[in-house]
């Protein structure tokens, strides 16, 4: 009886394929991206609920390498977001009066502005004149 059990159970773990890790995303533009890498790289993959990617836990260094890269297309820590366009814009006009190089990336929760991480101190200081209001130019 054991031996039976002992082969059903290793069959059974073999039938249930290579082991998973995960990649979760917060942002579907980010998890859009992502997808697309992965296809273009052609690694195995499966979608879950919110922006969740299973994959094989043997590929967990090149996904890793791939999530940075995309999360790198986003996210710098440079720039900033303000939910009134008005500053937005004189935020976009303020680093191109000190002619700090910028984007503009479309996030879920709308447009944020990035900025090469040299130009931190520079920009967050336009960030601030805008936020108090002053002309920032």
């Amino acid at each position: 009886m054991r031996i039976i059990l002992g082969i059903a159970l290793a069959f059974g773990l073999s039938a249930c394929g290579k082991p998973e890790a995960s990649y979760q995303f917060n942002d579907s533009h980010m998890y859009a991206s992502f997808i697309e890498r992965l296809n273009q790289e052609e690694i195995e993959y499966r979608k879950a609920k919110e922006f969740t990617v299973f994959y094989p836990a043997d590929e967990s260094e090149q996904i890793k390498e791939i999530a940075d890269s995309v999360i790198a297309e986003y996210v710098s820590g440079c720039g900033g977001k303000f939910n009134d366009p008005g500053r937005q814009t004189a935020f976009e006009l303020a680093l191109k009066s000190r002619s700090i190089p910028y984007r503009i990336v479309v996030l879920d929760d709308g447009p944020w502005v990035l900025c090469p991480e040299q130009y931190r101190q520079e920009s967050g200081i336009a960030f601030q004149a805008v936020l108090r209001g002053e002309n920032p130019n």
